[in-house]
């Protein structure tokens, strides 16, 4: 297991979900690549400011998807600290 530490000292676009999925695909391709076994990478967003972040999945950004095809995102969770 590895954690991914994402930092923000100011509010970013409300698309930081798929950044971060980014970073944890790009991590288990890299793993892959490496001919490792695909391990957990737990990802965590750190932000430090006294505007709000407000927490979002990447199911979140999909807002007006149909349930059913909800299934099809891949969403995950994150720590937000």
């Amino acid at each position: 297991m590895s954690l991914l530490i994402e930092h923000k000292s100011y509010v970013d676009h409300p698309f930081t979900p798929i950044q971060v999925g980014s970073y944890i695909f790009a991590g288990l391709l890299k793993q892959i690549g490496n001919r490792e076994k695909p391990s957990l990478i737990v990802p965590v967003l750190l932000y430090h400011r006294i505007e709000s972040w407000e927490y979002r999945t990447l199911a979140g950004i999909f807002e007006d998807l149909d349930p059913e095809l909800k299934a099809f995102v891949p969403d995950y969770e994150y720590i937000y600290q």
